[in-house]
């Protein structure tokens, strides 16, 4: 008898293709309850319906209008923060270059004037309208930049900052006195919620369920068990169409590089362009997307591609999760209604009690006799070498960055020996602390956080930021490729390799 995977972990256990429809089909066990399968469909047709009516072109354009005058609000907002912000670093800088003249120290002055010229400019590289209001290049004098505004001779800068807020501030009212169908276009193209972007997926794509009772294998076994089968059939184009809708961030020329009528054999929706092309155009990094695509590259087209059985995998998980909680909310309403409701309490909390003792009874039996053969965690020590799949990407102090462009993502074998560890024979090239401090005392296979560094200047690599004397997590020295750059880190332990007989003070 051939054997039949029934678990509803795994939704979709069949995929099958046809010139433009997708075919997945799932087998449930004869004792699976089958109002929950049909519950399901209705679910999946209710939730689109109630899509296609909650969002007309008046809602879709409202809404965007409202968007973009949050956004102006956030501008401001931000523009307001960041000028704060050059006025405590100008004023910084100058204190900080009186007392360096005053000690007539002039090695450290130019050493000082090139730490501070990183500082500027990459911050004028985030804020280019206050660069064109300072009129900032890196040929300035930063003396005199610190003086911006004090001698009569200068530039009024803080009062060209002040013009600019105010101008910002009329182009936001302005944009609320104005009529949002003058602002927003009636043909903005996102006919779909967020909230429900896996159901959106499917709307207009000719999705049909099926169930039924069947023997999904050949035998001749009268009293072989039956299944239920569900069959979910759609039409692949529409899922894909439904999908750059909703993730795409430029919409002009966008359809010079999307043929939706060239699907390959497995149904990947083939491109003309690279996958750094496409993704300029479309935002396929989003938290709800990021498990749901995957591409194949060929040498004349770059192929992108859906895993529908994913996507009904995990609607199926959230609906099932939502309707096991209100069966069982059910029960316990129901229950309650009893008459005998009090003495059935009573009697249910005895024999739980009776039933935890003596459960805990023979687990403790259990750990007492099998508790010295155990194997002991492995953790992770200084001097350890530790195989690790390592992340990195480039961040900022608002702790953003784009998670589908890492700067370092491999796996990598590191011995665990922090940046300011004096036994180094080459100083300064152990891990940054950021890593080290939270790699030490982890047990093999363990996941981190997305951890995010402060960025941080450590040119004599003891451990603490130069100017401020805070703790120095990320790469600090002006040699290093992320010099002063805010940096997140993600990493999972692969392999501990324990080096107790070995040399500890060896670099």
């Amino acid at each position: 008898m051939k054997k039949i995977k029934t678990s509803d972990k795994n939704l979709v256990l069949a995929e099958e293709y046809d010139k433009n429809n997708v075919i997945l089909t799932s087998y449930f066990s004869a004792d699976f309850d089958k109002i929950l399968l049909e519950s399901f469909e209705k679910h999946i047709h209710s939730k689109i319906k109630s899509l296609i009516l909650q969002n007309t072109p008046e809602t879709i354009i409202w809404e965007k209008y409202v968007k973009k005058i949050e956004g102006y609000k956030e501008d401001i907002k931000n523009f307001q923060i960041e000028c704060r912000k050059l006025k405590k670093m100008l004023s910084e800088l100058q204190n900080e270059m009186i007392k360096i003249r005053q000690r007539d120290d002039s090695e450290y002055e130019e050493e000082y004037m090139r730490e501070q010229r990183i500082f500027f400019r990459k911050f004028f590289n985030k804020n280019r309208r206050i660069k064109e209001i300072i009129r900032y290049n890196d040929s300035v004098d930063l003396f005199k930049l610190s003086f911006l505004g004090k001698k009569k001779n200068e530039d009024n800068w803080k009062e060209r900052l002040n013009n600019e807020k105010k101008k910002m501030r009329k182009k936001l009212k302005d944009l609320k006195k104005s009529d949002p169908d003058d602002v927003i276009s009636i043909n903005f193209r996102r006919p779909f919620a967020y909230h429900n972007f896996l159901i959106a997926l499917l709307t207009n794509s000719g999705l049909n369920i099926k169930i039924s009772k069947v023997k999904p294998y050949n035998d001749s076994d009268v009293n072989a068990k039956k299944y239920f089968k569900m069959m979910i059939e759609f039409k692949a184009i529409e899922v894909y169409s439904n999908f750059i809708k909703l993730v795409e961030k430029e919409q002009e020329k966008l359809t010079k590089i999307i043929d939706f009528a060239t699907l390959d054999s497995e149904h990947f929706l083939l491109l003309n362009c690279k996958k750094e092309e496409f993704e300029e155009k479309v935002n396929p990094s989003k938290k709800h997307t990021l498990n749901l695509i995957k591409y194949i590259e060929t040498e004349s087209n770059l192929g992108f591609g859906i895993q529908f059985n994913k996507l009904f995998k995990e609607i199926w998980l959230k609906f099932k999760e939502k309707s096991y909680k209100k069966e069982s909310s059910d029960k316990i309403n129901g229950s309650k209604r009893n008459k005998g409701y009090k003495r059935k309490k009573r009697l249910s909390l005895k024999k739980s009690i009776s039933t935890a003792i003596g459960v805990s009874i023979v687990i403790a039996i259990i750990i007492l006799v099998f508790f010295p053969f155990s194997p002991k965690p492995i953790y992770i020590e200084q001097y350890d070498e530790v195989d690790i799949h390592y992340t990195v990407w480039e961040s900022n102090e608002s702790k953003k960055y784009e998670s589908y462009r890492p700067i370092h993502n491999s796996t990598i074998r590191v011995c665990v020996k922090a940046i300011n560890d004096t036994t180094l024979k080459v100083p300064g090239s152990g891990l940054i602390l950021g890593l080290y401090n939270n790699l030490l005392g982890k047990e093999l296979y363990y996941e981190s956080d997305y951890v995010w560094l402060n960025r941080c200047i450590d040119e004599d690599s003891n451990g603490y930021d130069d100017l401020t004397g805070q703790p120095a997590l990320s790469q600090g020295k002006f040699s290093s490729p992320y010099f002063n750059t805010c940096l997140i880190i993600h990493f999972k332990v692969l392999s501990i390799l324990k080096n107790s007989n070995r040399d500890k003070n060896s670099g």
